[in-house]
């Protein structure tokens, strides 16, 4: 009987050592700290390595093919997505190919139709004299348009000025830009016209007089602009220039003294009847050249009240910048240079 149990101790001893499990629980937590499942598992296949190598590089294998198996997967659904996105893609662009060209088509009819209107309109419609006709056929923008005051087939452009509800042909402009518009030039210069009716520009003294003497009668309106910002306006209901033969003389007047003349009278009062005036033309009452004095050309009489072809300067009280007298109704004569000037 104590040989007995010997063997079995020895035994009992002999399978702890070489960690091979038992039915005894005792086997199994052999320390008091060692009470966690992850402990157990560790402890589990470490047994499992050292006791069946080739059975743990078997499941190392399967464990491979699993995880490539589900990479091939995985690398197919990108595949897939990758060439649903190409054909979205390619659908989203023949749309919208397919959208431009409609497009496309749609505005080359439309342009197709508006030259033909236009060129309906230029066979049947004659052309505008001055802007009151181009805002009678429906345009409604101040802007530069093509008028033909002596009705030439070429005609010129102007700046035509909504005010009132009415449009206005501006036959000069003054305003800051850079370069400044030279307007210290011949009598030809004067005669033709000059500048860019964008920015600084003189119509032309023989448009003003197709313009004024071509059975309409012709109002003028003048918007002045000091050099702090301050706007005024006037209106003379008569203006007309005659030809070049008669020195494109001056007729203006009908300045009437209204809550809508905010500009006071520096025209009909002084160079009503003038002469026209130029560095080589000096028809002025002046005994020297006022064009030359003053730096325009102009109706002068001796010289002018108002000096609307003179440089532009920032200078406050100068008879030889561009400058209006009686700026305010009332002032009697006092200067006020003007850094902005239409005259229409």
């Amino acid at each position: 009987m104590m040989k007995l149990l010997v063997i079995i101790l020895t035994i009992k001893c002999i399978m702890v050592s070489a960690n091979i499990p038992s039915n005894d629980p005792t086997t199994i937590n052999t320390s008091p700290y060692d009470t966690s499942s992850h402990s157990s598992t560790t402890r589990s296949i470490r047994r499992i390595k050292r006791r069946s190598p080739a059975q743990h590089q078997l499941t190392d294998d399967q464990f491979k093919e699993t995880v490539l198996a589900r990479l091939n997967e995985i690398t197919e659904s990108i595949e897939r997505n990758r060439n649903i996105l190409q054909e979205r893609e390619a659908s989203v662009a023949d749309e919208r190919r397919a959208r431009c060209e409609t497009q496309h088509n749609n505005t080359k009819h439309q342009l197709h139709k508006c030259q033909k209107n236009l060129r309906e309109n230029i066979i049947t419609s004659p052309p505008a004299r001055d802007c009151s006709d181009i805002h009678n056929r429906g345009v409604t923008e101040s802007g530069v348009y093509r008028i033909s005051p002596q009705s030439s087939a070429e005609g010129v452009s102007v700046l035509c000025t909504i005010e009132e509800e009415h449009m206005w042909t501006v036959f000069l402009a003054r305003q800051r830009q850079t370069p400044q518009e030279n307007f210290n030039r011949p009598w030809q210069d004067y005669k033709t016209g000059f500048g860019d009716p964008r920015g600084e520009y003189w119509l032309g003294n023989d448009n003003l007089h197709a313009l004024t003497s071509g059975g309409r009668r012709y109002r003028l309106k003048v918007i002045a602009t000091n050099l702090q910002g301050e706007q005024h306006s006037a209106e003379w209901e008569t203006f007309k220039v005659a030809n070049e033969a008669n020195k494109y003389k001056l007729t203006v007047g009908g300045y009437t003294s209204t809550s809508t003349n905010t500009l006071g009278d520096a025209l009909a009062i002084d160079i009503n009847g003038r002469s026209f005036t130029t560095l080589d033309r000096d028809n002025d009452e002046s005994d020297g050249n006022c064009a030359v004095h003053r730096g325009g050309g102009w109706w002068y009489n001796n010289c002018a009240w108002a000096t609307a072809t003179s440089p532009l300067c920032n200078i406050a009280d100068d008879e030889r910048v561009l400058y209006w007298r009686n700026f305010n109704p009332g002032e009697d004569g006092h200067r006020t240079s003007l850094s902005q000037l239409l005259m229409m």
